[in-house]
């Protein structure tokens, strides 16, 4: 006798949930929205009845972590789904290291966006005094040129203040990088994407960490979905119209594996040749995306074939 589920969907924001029940006769009906709180998402639990006839699914964002753990505790089974661009199956969650570890990443990308607004201070500190360093001016004859301008009271003091934040920002980034280099020693596949020219430990990473699993995405183009590497389409009528990238996914990964890719394609010959190819049809930030895109595409079969750069040229992804 097939067993009877009824099926909970919740759709998550910050302060409320909105909850509706599918009966196993097919009927789906609203069961009103209920504060996101714990006491409140117990309550509804004990009033749908057994918790082993009940199937619950949740789409949420950032509360979505939350949400899982207070189902975990109710006993309740659960199949925490996101918007996965076309990709079959259950999203996964990843465990609790993997999350702080995500933390550093984020944590050290937020320092680095911080000093490079105070470096463009410091720049633009140099040309209101008539001196155009660019990158000379972090060199040791650049910072004691900045040093020696005699300047009025406040402009000294914006000085003096954006130079001390600016040596407590290396020391704090010097130290997250260390912290990194020792987190990558725990996930076999850091070592294994680094092998790619142009992949540090910071990107790869940040791959491992984002894509979690990779067995659970059948081919490279739904990673590629997955990162919002893919182009938006917009078809009516038979007509197909593409236009920019998705914009799906993890930004921070998006922008590291753009920041990769520029690297790659001065050291890697297979896509170097490939970006020019596309500078000549195309802007050269279109042809550094979608080298981005070809750059996850082989990360994920370096990890699914468990094969080396430049082993992994000769299998499917050449």
């Amino acid at each position: 006798m097939k067993e009877k589920l009824r099926f909970l969907g919740m759709d998550v924001h910050a302060e409320t949930i909105a909850a509706a029940i599918a009966e196993p006769d097919g009927e789906v009906r609203s069961l009103g929205t209920i504060p996101n709180r714990m006491e409140s998402v117990r309550k509804l639990i004990k009033k749908l009845g057994p918790v082993e006839k009940l199937r619950v699914c949740y789409e949420a964002g950032p509360t979505g972590y939350v949400l899982y753990w207070q189902l975990a505790e109710l006993a309740g089974t659960h199949e925490p789904r996101g918007s996965l661009n076309g990709l079959s199956g259950h999203q996964t969650l990843p465990d609790a290291a993997m999350r702080d570890h995500r933390q550093l990443l984020m944590h050290r990308h937020k320092l680095v966006q911080i000093r490079t607004r105070v470096k463009n201070e410091l720049q633009h500190l140099m040309l209101n005094q008539g001196m155009q360093k660019k990158q000379k001016l972090w060199s040791t004859e650049g910072r004691a040129a900045l040093a020696s301008l005699s300047l009025e009271p406040w402009t000294d003091r914006r000085r003096k203040d954006l130079l001390n934040l600016l040596a407590m920002l290396d020391a704090q980034l010097e130290s997250l990088n260390d912290a990194v280099t020792r987190v990558a020693k725990e996930y076999p596949g850091v070592p294994l994407l680094m092998s790619q020219p142009g992949v540090g430990a910071v990107t790869a990473l940040a791959f491992v960490l984002t894509l979690g699993d990779v067995h659970r995405f059948p081919r490279g183009k739904q990673v590629a979905s997955y990162l919002g590497l893919v182009p938006r389409e917009h078809s009516s009528g038979g007509k197909q119209r593409m236009g920019g990238i998705s914009k799906q996914g993890n930004r921070l990964l998006r922008f590291l594996l753009v920041e990769a890719a520029n690297i790659a394609v001065r050291f890697d010959p297979d896509l170097r040749k490939e970006y020019l190819h596309r500078c000549h049809q195309k802007h050269f930030t279109v042809a550094k995306v979608a080298t981005a895109r070809k750059l996850a595409v082989r990360m994920y079969w370096m990890l699914r074939t468990q094969t080396p750069y430049p082993q992994v040229l000769s299998s499917r992804v050449a």
